[in-house]
């Protein structure tokens, strides 16, 4: 059963496309707007140093991970499994 009242007059019927741009956005400008905020590149300095110490525990342990250079964070209270986008607040 459809939803809608079934159109039987096919010279009336016509279909319509639409395109929509949206704006995107690569991984490096991302990055330069987290690195901007400095909270954000603190967690971009620990995970980006070879010397994985206590505070790399500590942001993974947070749910922070790194992407082509792009920070992103799994949220507890999240309805999806995937890694959210961590937007700088600079």
């Amino acid at each position: 059963m459809l939803s809608r009242p079934e159109y039987r007059d096919e010279e009336i019927c016509e279909l319509k496309t639409i395109i929509i741009d949206f704006p995107t956005r690569t991984a490096n400008e991302l990055r330069t707007e987290q690195l901007k905020d400095l909270e954000l590149k603190k967690i971009i300095d620990c995970f980006e140093n070879p010397n994985k110490g206590v505070d790399f525990a500590n942001w993974t342990g947070r749910g922070y991970v790194m992407n082509q250079g792009v920070l992103y964070r799994y949220s507890p209270h999240a309805v999806v499994e995937e890694a959210q986008l961590v937007v700088p607040t600079h």
